[in-house]
């Protein structure tokens, strides 16, 4: 059982379309209540649903709110048979207060840094254990060669038998349709003492990316993937130049 907080760059009113039923199915999701809420001022919504992974079936409790700027998702997650557990989930997602006026450093929320500044791009938002960058903080951004960071953490400490593998299938779970670049052969990297590869992909909407996964030798990967309109080579000069500046706090 667990309870995630997570902030997503983007007006609430998007980012709740994808919560019916139809396309929630499309993801093994069973929308099983759905009801407005009201959250400190915030626009919400409260939701359960159902979910079965590798044979055992969860529930979760679903607080979805925000405004016009960004939004926020709080899942609490337990076996659909611990009805107790449940409650007790429910009841502290609806514990829930908005202190607008409280003045934070989403950076303290992972433990690595990145200098954004290296390559002109901003911060936009910290997601999880996940640094989301672009050049103009706007979602989707506007800027001429759409350059965007994402860095992040695997929430798990995982190890793997095949490294490279595990890269290349990686670029098969990502929105877009991405095709590796064969003409670019997958390099090893090491940055801040962690070995990795890198390698480029491409899509059929004239989209490149490049990818650097590196791998924590007590379970783990740190992962970074910078996307950018094909022919704009400062972009991934400037994505490279903050990429190696990543550097894990200690």
């Amino acid at each position: 059982s667990v309870i995630m907080i997570v902030e997503f760059p983007g007006p609430f009113s998007k980012f709740t379309e994808g919560f019916n039923a139809d396309i929630l199915k499309t993801k093994g999701m069973y929308l099983q209540s759905k009801k407005e809420i009201c959250i400190s001022g915030f626009k919400g919504l409260l939701m359960e649903l159902d979910q079965a992974v590798y044979g055992v079936t969860f529930a979760k409790h679903i607080l979805v709110y925000g405004n016009e700027k960004s939004s926020f998702l709080i899942n609490g997650i337990y076996p659909r048979d611990s009805v107790r557990l449940g409650d007790k989930i429910k009841q502290s997602i609806l514990s829930t207060f908005v202190a607008t006026d409280l003045n934070s450093n989403p950076r303290e929320a992972v433990d690595y840094t990145l200098d954004e500044n290296a390559g002109s791009f901003k911060l936009i938002s910290v997601s999880g254990n996940a640094m989301i960058l672009n050049r103009d903080m706007k979602i989707p951004t506007e800027s001429i060669d759409k350059a965007s960071l994402i860095a992040g953490k695997s929430l798990a400490k995982v190890s793997f038998e095949d490294e490279k593998l595990f890269c290349t299938e990686r670029v098969k779970k990502y929105p877009g349709e991405y095709s590796i670049i064969s003409s670019k052969r997958m390099n090893e990297v090491e940055i801040d003492r962690l070995k990795g590869y890198e390698l480029y992909a491409k899509n059929k909407e004239n989209e490149e990316m490049y990818q650097v996964v590196l791998f924590d030798p007590s379970g783990g990967y740190y992962l970074f993937v910078g996307t950018w309109i094909s022919g704009n080579e400062k972009a991934i000069s400037d994505i490279k130049k903050v990429i190696q500046t990543f550097k894990r706090k200690p």
